[in-house]
């Protein structure tokens, strides 16, 4: 999770490389690639160090893609705090054929 620490606000994911990951936002935010117009924008106003880099669950299930797409949606849906993600996912798979469909 990357936590906006000026908004409150908070961006969720998932990956089973942890660290991969931290590295690949990092260097687009820096870079101005970041496919989140939300959180560059943040990046641009602010700067990179305002983001906190979290780690919300893992485990050895994680290993497991549906897995961790499943959590990643029930912690979009449930997230108690104002958030980048689009609440009320209920499939990534159906999200990316609408995508192509239009």
């Amino acid at each position: 999770m990357l936590y906006n620490r000026v908004t409150g606000v908070s961006y969720i994911g998932e990956s089973q490389s942890i660290e991969n990951r931290f590295i690949s936002h990092k260097l687009s935010l820096l870079n101005g690639t970041h496919f989140h117009e939300g959180l560059l924008q943040s990046v641009r106003q602010n700067r990179f160090e305002i983001l906190l880099f979290l780690i919300v669950d893992y485990g050895s299930d994680y290993a497991n893609l549906s897995f961790r797409r499943e959590r990643e949606i029930q912690t979009i849906n449930t997230w108690p705090g104002p958030i980048y993600n689009i609440k009320s996912v209920t499939s990534r798979k159906k999200k990316k054929e609408s995508l192509l469909i239009n």
